[in-house]
């Protein structure tokens, strides 16, 4: 399996007030999507880009996302353009999943 840099983002819920768990959710998805693909992960096949973007804006993403960097915000925002048209179907093909007890302690 390959190992990414970039950590998820849903390890951060609960832990950082201002983190939305549904955003944090696609994000994640996207994220394990494209390391399964091999689209992130390989240090290798890296590129250093630039980029700018209004202060106010970077922060609220940081803060909605939980992500502190910059190059993972971006690799994150990126992810989820490629793999945001999956998300959907696979959170309705997780219905029924989960026991009918399940519960969770927040």
């Amino acid at each position: 399996m390959t190992r990414t840099h970039t950590k998820s983002p849903a390890r951060l819920l609960g832990r950082h007030p201002g983190v939305d768990s549904f955003t944090v959710g696609k994000l994640d998805y996207a994220r394990h999507r494209a390391a399964a693909t091999g689209l992130i992960g390989r240090k290798i096949d890296r590129v250093k880009i630039s980029a700018r973007l209004g202060k106010k804006l970077l922060a609220v993403a940081k803060k909605r996302t939980g992500i502190a960097t910059d190059s993972a915000l971006i690799e994150a925002a990126v992810t989820q353009l490629v793999f945001a048209e999956d998300f959907g179907t696979w959170l309705i093909a997780q219905r029924g999943r989960l026991a009918r007890d399940f519960t969770l302690d927040v």
